[in-house]
């Protein structure tokens, strides 16, 4: 939020922190997907197709399965919004390398080309509005499982623990 509130503010070095906040916390969830507890982990909610359709046919039937760990309508949200968030990250290093001759991609002599940099800026100006989106939607969701689940998820979120 607060890199989006400032990238109209006009408030660059706040935003930037908030960037590459935003760029570590992307690395430690990767490696929580990779390492971390069971159901943090990727590998426990990964679905088929198949499956994410079912899913998403009995939650409008008021009938969900449920999931200890991540649901599969859940898991393609939390796949969705970490492609977003990557997305929007890369764009932004790519976007600043290319208009502020900075970061690590000028560093590393990665500057990209004027097309690929007006794509980045765009892109980087973009795709926050569909995160946008798609939290609203993970939180619904949430609210909505909450409620056919009887349980509290958002305490289960914190917590990491769910019965």
């Amino acid at each position: 939020m607060v890199s989006y509130v400032t990238s109209t503010s006009g408030d660059d070095d706040i935003h930037i922190i908030a960037g590459y906040t935003m760029t570590l916390l992307l690395f430690m969830r990767l490696l929580w997907g990779l390492f971390g507890s069971d159901y943090g982990r990727f590998s426990k909610f990964f679905f088929s197709f198949s499956e994410i359709v079912v899913h998403g046919k009995q939650i409008i039937g008021n009938k969900p399965q449920h999931y200890v760990g991540h649901s599969p309508l859940g898991a393609v949200m939390v796949y969705t919004l970490l492609l977003l968030l990557w997305l929007t990250v890369s764009l932004g290093l790519t976007s600043q390398a290319w208009t502020e001759y900075t970061g690590p991609f000028w560093f590393l002599h990665m500057m990209p080309s004027d097309t690929w940099g007006r794509i980045a800026e765009n892109g980087h100006e973009f795709l926050p509005n569909v995160l946008i989106v798609c939290i609203v939607l993970h939180v619904l969701g949430v609210f909505l499982a909450c409620y056919q689940h009887r349980e509290n998820l958002v305490k289960a979120m914190v917590t990491g623990y769910k019965k």
